[in-house]
C-alpha cells in the first residue's frame, strides 16, 4: 500500500537531511586526517545502520541506561 503523500515527503526529507549530515561529518573527518578512502563504504554503512537502529529503539520505548 502506498503511504500518504505528506508522510512520504517528510520521510524523504528526513533521509536527505540525514545523508547530508553524514556526508558533512565524513568530509570533516577526511580533512582532519581520520578518514581512509578504503573504509569509506563500510564506515558510511555503519553510521547509517547505527542511526536507524537508535531510531527504532527510541520509538519502541526501550528504556535508557542509567
Amino acid at each position: 500500500a502506498r503511504s500518504d503523500p505528506e508522510v512520504e515527503a517528510k520521510v524523504s526529507s528526513m533521509f536527505r537531511r540525514l545523508e547530508e549530515g553524514i556526508a558533512t561529518a565524513l568530509k570533516q573527518s577526511r580533512r582532519a586526517g581520520r578518514w581512509s578512502a578504503k573504509r569509506r563504504a563500510d564506515t558510511a554503512a555503519y553510521i547509517l545502520n547505527t542511526y536507524m537502529g537508535l531510531r527504532v529503539l527510541a520509538r519502541s520505548g526501550y528504556p535508557p541506561k542509567d
